[in-house]
């Protein structure tokens, strides 16, 4: 399972496959639902790309191996936009300084790709 023909998911997981010297396996279906792909893969004769942070968060309740290949592709950054003076939520200000407690460790520099 791979995603959408044409997609930057797509570009990536025919890289990972090109820079092992590898063909791209034949598409055998197409989802968009991380639920979905994790209980195809789990269930069946199937193989998919997942992100990092579910395999690195969700590693124990997922029913897969996760293969050791570094993606051949940096990272993409992440952001937090607030507008002008508008008053933060006080629940969307909590998360957003949880998700800068998680996302500060992941920034260390890694040597291509995930690392898990």
């Amino acid at each position: 399972m791979f995603p959408a023909a044409g997609s930057i998911g797509e570009r990536i997981a025919a890289e990972m496959f090109r820079s092992s010297g590898l063909e791209m396996p034949r598409r055998g279906a197409v989802c968009a639902g991380m639920p979905m792909h994790a209980a195809l893969v789990a269930n069946g004769p199937y193989l998919t790309t997942l992100p990092g942070s579910l395999v690195h968060f969700g590693a124990k309740h997922l029913s897969v191996k996760v293969l050791p290949i570094k993606v051949p592709v940096p990272p993409s950054p992440v952001g937090v936009i607030t507008l002008k003076r508008r008053t933060i939520n006080p629940v969307a200000q909590l998360f957003i300084d949880h998700a800068r407690g998680v996302a500060k460790p992941l920034a260390a520099p890694q040597s291509g790709g995930y690392q898990g």
